[in-house]
């Protein structure tokens, strides 16, 4: 988005988070809100402060409680849900080749 390409740590991290919340809270309207506020808090950090992107504040905006999503981020089961995303990304037919790549009710081969 706008040039920005962030890769590595971070963004593993991040991705591990979106898995967690939306492990946590399953329905679309619960977990896309603070996905979209993670998504507006790191875009903003990256365009105007160049630091670590605060995205724990979206807990507090949007009045969530942390501790389901960031105990799934310290286990296992964090690293798994990203495994699993991970694997059917790879897995997409056809295969993605740009980002974002939208899938709507599920990966299909044609």
């Amino acid at each position: 988005m706008f040039g920005i390409q962030m890769h590595g740590k971070l963004e593993c991290l991040l991705n591990t988070v979106q898995a967690c919340a939306i492990d946590v809270w399953p329905d679309l309207n619960e977990y896309f809100p603070f996905i979209k506020c993670m998504e507006n808090v790191v875009l903003d950090s990256f365009l105007y402060k160049r630091k670590y992107p605060p995205w724990e504040t979206c807990f507090e905006k949007l009045k969530l409680e942390a501790n389901s999503v960031t105990d799934c981020l310290k286990s296992a089961c964090g690293k798994e849900l990203e495994f699993l995303y991970a694997a059917e990304t790879i897995a997409l037919q056809p295969p993605h080749t740009y980002v974002p790549w939208v899938v709507i009710d599920g990966p299909t081969t044609l």
